[in-house]
């Protein structure tokens, strides 16, 4: 669901006054609390993955066969 989607849906469903509302805030406070988790760890495992290959080429050692 796009953003702008997300948005209309939570519009909608505050104006209905339902429990759509509630479930709506507890997935977009679920989504920001799992934002560092979802957006930083793979960075993170990207940056290990070029230092590794990075020491691997300064060590010139031949690969395992």
């Amino acid at each position: 669901m796009s953003m702008m989607g997300a948005m209309l849906a939570w519009a909608d469903a505050d104006a209905a006054g339902s429990r759509g509302a509630e479930v709506l805030d507890a997935l977009s406070q679920l989504a920001g609390r799992l934002h560092p988790l979802t957006v930083h760890f793979p960075v993170g495992l990207l940056l290990v993955a070029a230092v590794a290959e990075v020491w691997g080429a300064v060590r010139k050692r031949p690969a395992a066969s």
